[in-house]
């Protein structure tokens, strides 16, 4: 019998994060608000396990990803099929579901040049800048060694800069 007691309402405080995770790893809204609640449904039975909630954190964006690739990877031979099924505004939730009408132009141009990074970059920088993830815990989340991570990371960076820079100059 699972005791669900006093765990109905852990890992609530990162259904954004969540979120906005899945729809830089899918472009699709309903199929990300679909996968973090496939991830949170297949983490329900383990929650007394998570010491902390770091450890909850990081298994629910682990969970997430393989979900989120899973699904992607069906909508891609779907559409190569039916044709594209991706959301007009999917660059608009990247980030979550803020009030975008009061951003500064600075905040806006760094948006749009985020939303211009290839989506491994996307990944990379989202996990470390917008969850604070360690460079290990983005390697448990990625499934690669630390140091591809900080590389990838590294390039993330630099091109981020380019683009917001051009941006910026335009």
């Amino acid at each position: 019998m699972i005791d669900l007691e006093g765990t109905k309402d852990r890992g609530v405080e990162f259904i954004d994060g969540l979120f906005s995770y899945a729809m830089i790893l899918t472009g699709n809204q309903s199929v990300a608000e679909c996968s973090v609640e496939a991830a949170f449904s297949l983490t329900i039975e383990g929650l007394n396990e998570f010491q902390s909630a770091a450890q909850l954190k990081l298994h629910l964006f682990m969970v997430l990803r393989r979900l989120c690739l899973e699904r992607v990877k069906g909508l891609w031979a779907e559409s190569s099929l039916e044709g594209d099924d991706s959301d007009d505004n999917s660059d608009a939730l990247l980030l979550g579901r803020s009030n975008h009408s009061t951003d500064s132009e600075e905040i806006t141009s760094i948006r749009a040049a985020f939303i211009k990074l290839h989506p491994l970059f996307r990944e990379l920088v989202f996990l470390r800048e917008y969850e604070n993830f360690s460079y290990r815990e983005m390697s448990f989340i990625l499934g690669c060694p630390t140091g591809t991570v900080m590389t990838r990371l590294r390039a993330a960076r630099s091109i981020l800069m380019s683009i917001y820079t051009g941006l910026r100059a335009s």
